[in-house]
């Protein structure tokens, strides 16, 4: 069956078939297209022996229809012997609260599961139905938006989001044909009442754009998918392009904190380099900090960031996806807008002293004890080396105490800084060392409970100095994963 080995020759290309009870996680809604996906999957894995996870995401919608979607899933997996999960998503409720549209919601929200429940397996495969027909509707609904040539990719058959391949096996293959497929095998999917309702953009192109044009054009279609092609030769060249800029332009990254993400650049850097490779460059830095794919930017949001990092014309500027790209002093940052306020949901860790290592959301520490310290020359040696090394703090040993944590900053926070007099307020301290906006929620902080050690990476305090007196040191190390 043609459906069938396109599945399973992607599957190949994709190296899928290299690892023995690989487990691929599936996405299946119990529409016609993931359906056929699934039984596709089931008839290969008599050829090669992957595990097939099923994960269906009850969106709730269309509320009675959609919790008998997912048991017409779950009952299906049951008949093959096959593991399935599911999500309960109050997808119209969520879209309200956050005012967003319910197919932007629902997109995002459907992919976090799907991405958590693959770390949660340990799975390295994700794979989804999309079709031919959907990657047409995907660059006319891009051109509309005006997204510009990235937009006009489609749909790609593969790509990588945070060491998880995303496949699309069903690609190349046209929705008549999978209806088809659903024919000759006698298997009746669930039809989502929803995809007839017009309000929702891409069912407004399926059923009412797409059949005007392509009664001007009836190889429109087939045009499109070329267009898609040359579109993502292109795209290719210049996302290998963009890689070595990304090494040299990226200050910070924490884009893998359970708390916020952000991304930090130097203005300086980006301003000086080609307009066509400062517009990838945008996207890509967007994209990296949603996690998304990219085409959410249209092309007046591209040149409008472009501008504000270049003229600093203003401070910030609203993105797509709750994202703020904000310019400060010689950076720009991109971040989620979650950060204008301090949060402190993030229990402190108590740091470990052992030797042993301590994590912290996407930080690591390891401690070293440095005993027997009676010489001036080493001492003197040591205070040197901790002026150079922003990532390792020195500390004596016996004026810390026993009960170290890291955290993130509180409010009221105060601090004192080595070599300076006096307290401060820690809010004025990241303001005069100029730390982004962005990163102050996420810049970790080492106590003993009472008092600020240090602000990892930019400054130790006054208490617990190394002085000549010291006998004993405590080296802090830390890493940012």
């Amino acid at each position: 069956m043609k459906i069938v080995e396109e599945v399973k020759n992607v599957l190949y290309q994709c190296n899928l078939s290299n690892n023995r009870n690989q487990k691929l996680v599936v996405a299946v809604s119990g529409g016609p297209d993931s359906i056929c996906l699934l039984d596709s999957l089931i008839k290969i894995s008599t050829d090669i022996p992957f595990k097939i996870h099923v994960v269906h995401i009850n969106h709730k919608i269309r509320k009675k229809e959609s919790d008998i979607d997912e048991k017409y899933v779950e009952n299906y997996c049951k008949k093959f012997n096959i593991i399935f999960h599911s999500e309960s998503i109050d997808i119209p409720k969520i879209a309200k609260n956050l005012k967003q549209s319910i197919e932007t919601t629902a997109r995002t929200l459907r992919y976090e599961k799907l991405f958590e429940y693959c770390k949660s397996i340990k799975s390295n495969f994700l794979l989804t139905a999309h079709n031919a027909n959907d990657s047409v509707e995907t660059i006319m609904m891009n051109f509309i938006r005006g997204s510009g040539l990235r937009g006009l990719k489609g749909i790609v058959l593969e790509r990588e989001v945070d060491g998880i391949k995303l496949i699309r096996p069903l690609i190349n293959i046209q929705r008549k044909d999978i209806e088809s497929y659903l024919n000759q095998n006698h298997i009746k999917p669930r039809i989502d009442s929803s995809n007839d309702d017009v309000q929702y953009t891409r069912n407004n192109i399926r059923k009412n754009t797409l059949p005007i044009l392509e009664k001007l054009n009836p190889g429109l279609h087939e045009n499109l998918l070329q267009l898609s092609k040359i579109s993502f030769e292109i795209d290719n060249y210049f996302q290998e392009k963009i890689k070595f800029h990304l090494k040299n332009l990226i200050i910070s990254s924490n884009i893998n904190s359970l708390k916020c993400k952000n991304l930090v650049i130097d203005r300086n850097y980006f301003n000086n380099l080609e307009k066509i490779i400062q517009s990838y460059l945008v996207d890509k830095l967007f994209t990296m900090v949603t996690n998304l794919s990219a085409n959410h930017l249209n092309y007046q949001l591209i040149q409008n960031a472009i501008q504000l990092i270049k003229n600093k014309s203003s401070r910030k500027l609203n993105l797509p996806q709750n994202i703020i790209l904000e310019v400060d002093y010689t950076t720009a940052s991109f971040y989620e807008n979650n950060q204008d306020t301090i949060h402190s949901d993030l229990n402190p860790s108590a740091i470990r002293l052992d030797g042993s290592i301590t994590k912290f959301d996407n930080w690591k520490l390891h401690t070293e004890k440095i005993e027997n310290i009676n010489s001036t020359q080493k001492i003197e040696q040591i205070i040197n080396l901790a002026k150079e090394k922003h990532y390792e703090g020195y500390f004596d040993y016996d004026s810390v105490g026993s009960n170290l944590f890291i955290r993130y900053r509180n409010i009221g926070d105060k601090f004192e800084p080595i070599g300076l007099a006096g307290h401060q307020s820690l809010k004025k301290f990241m303001s005069n060392r100029h730390i982004p906006i962005s990163q102050r929620n996420t810049t970790p902080i080492i106590t003993n409970g009472s008092k600020i050690l240090w602000v990892i990476p930019y400054q130790t305090s006054e208490f617990a100095r190394i002085t000549h007196d010291t006998t004993t040191i405590l080296k802090i190390s830390a890493i940012n994963e």
